[in-house]
């Protein structure tokens, strides 16, 4: 993908450029600048409560969080504290 540099760690990508980023099924926007670490995973098994504490426990909080019309499926996007 041009721009993003493969991170040595799997599922982890590292934007080597600004990007602004329409997600239209979530009806929103992303601008990751260069230089940010994209974490990509995916997880079949986690509720809201347990997703949370994972991202709390790692030093992180949910920033936003968007999920289907079931809640089979979650976008979170999450931040370091502040």
């Amino acid at each position: 993908m041009p721009g993003i540099a493969p991170h040595p760690e799997p599922a982890i990508l590292r934007a080597g450029r600004g990007h602004r980023v329409a997600i239209d099924g979530f009806g929103t926007t992303v601008e990751p600048a260069a230089g940010s670490v994209i974490h990509i995973e995916t997880v079949a098994t986690f509720g809201h409560e347990k997703v949370e504490s994972a991202f709390t426990a790692a030093g992180l909080e949910i920033d936003r969080m968007w999920t289907d019309s079931r809640g089979d499926y979650a976008l979170v996007l999450v931040r370091p504290p502040g």
